[in-house]
């Protein structure tokens, strides 16, 4: 099964396949660099392992440059990780 490290890495590695619109839903820029994850489930198969996650990041707001928000937003998701290496977003 994955580790958290190996999902945080994950999620970087392919934050181009999630919806830009699904981050900051109050306004702002998602800010990558702070991201973390709480695992809230995670299920084992033949296949690979399918885990259940919440995206914690940081929304930067601009004004006269941009301002990084102390409080975390976050993501549900479900992620699919795949023994072949492949990486799919299930919900």
């Amino acid at each position: 099964m994955p580790d958290k490290e190996f999902i945080i890495k994950q999620v970087k590695d392919n934050i181009q396949k999630f919806n830009p619109f699904d981050f900051c839903s109050g306004g702002g820029w998602p800010n990558y660099k702070t991201l973390d994850v709480i695992i809230k489930r995670m299920e084992e198969n033949e296949e690979g392992t399918t885990v259940d996650v919440c995206i914690l990041y940081v929304c930067d707001h601009a004004n006269a440059c941009f301002v990084e928000n102390s409080n975390m937003d976050t993501l549900d998701k479900v992620l699919f990780f795949g023994r072949d290496g492949s990486f799919k977003i299930v919900e």
